[in-house]
């Protein structure tokens, strides 16, 4: 009786098997940046103020027809950097989107920084990105030198 009823069980458990591969998740995400002196473009895992464009790229699944995007990031001490907001045509239940938020190193935190994308209000993707610091240029000092303070004058440098 056992040998027959686990046979039984795998059909039961198929429909519902099924319906996690049939539907995928809402989007897809990657982060790239664009290659100093180049229009070429590559995955990256993390990034540096020195990079150029660093972006998301986004791809996403909805019923075909007209959508609005939203994209909203946030620098590693919660401050919101940047928002873009941009209408998007699904076609074949498939939409593409991205933003370029370019850090400003005097300005926003360095850290883990976040991105969060909803689809007509919907969230879809919330995903993050460690942006550093870049080497140090050269030449270029992060602080400037400590001034020495003022001391007593030596009365021998006056004569």
């Amino acid at each position: 009786m056992r040998m027959k009823m686990a046979p039984a069980l795998c059909l039961l458990a198929l429909p519902f098997a099924g319906a996690a591969f049939a539907n995928p998740p809402p989007a897809e995400y990657k982060f790239i940046r664009r290659l100093p002196n180049s229009e070429q473009r590559e995955e990256i895992k993390s990034a540096t103020y020195d990079d150029l464009d660093v972006c998301i790229r986004l791809k996403g699944f909805a019923s075909d027809g007209e959508h609005i995007v939203s994209i909203t990031v946030y620098d590693a001490s919660g401050r919101e950097v940047a928002q873009f907001t941009q209408p998007v045509q699904a076609k074949g239940a498939t939409w593409r989107a991205g933003a370029c938020p370019n850090p400003i190193a005097d300005v926003d935190a360095p850290g883990e920084w976040w991105f969060v994308v909803t689809l007509d209000d919907t969230p879809v993707v919330s995903a993050s990105i460690p942006i550093a610091y870049g080497k140090p240029k050269p030449g270029v000092r992060d602080t400037p030198p400590p001034k020495s303070p003022p001391g007593p004058r030596d009365p021998r440098a006056t004569r």
